[in-house]
């Protein structure tokens, strides 16, 4: 069965599954492992896949990054 993944444009929100957060579908981007939709993470700027649970982008290099420092390992994480 494939992930269920839902954009609200109206409030910038993202629903992966049954989690709702601050983000968007990244437009005419497939993941290359798994061709699910790729989203873009409002909360940490970055993108990642939701069907691998995985980053697409590496952590900057700052540790004290709002952004970076409080990102989970896995985006999905429980």
């Amino acid at each position: 069965m494939r992930l269920q993944i839902i954009e609200n444009q109206s409030d910038d929100t993202v629903t992966v599954g049954d989690r709702t957060m601050a983000g968007w579908i990244a437009q005419d981007a497939d993941c290359p492992g798994c061709s699910t939709q790729i989203v873009f993470s409002l909360g940490h700027l970055a993108l990642f896949c939701p069907g691998c649970n995985r980053w697409l982008e590496k952590h900057c290099e700052d540790p004290e990054c709002l952004y970076c420092a409080g990102r989970p390992a896995r985006p999905l994480a429980a």
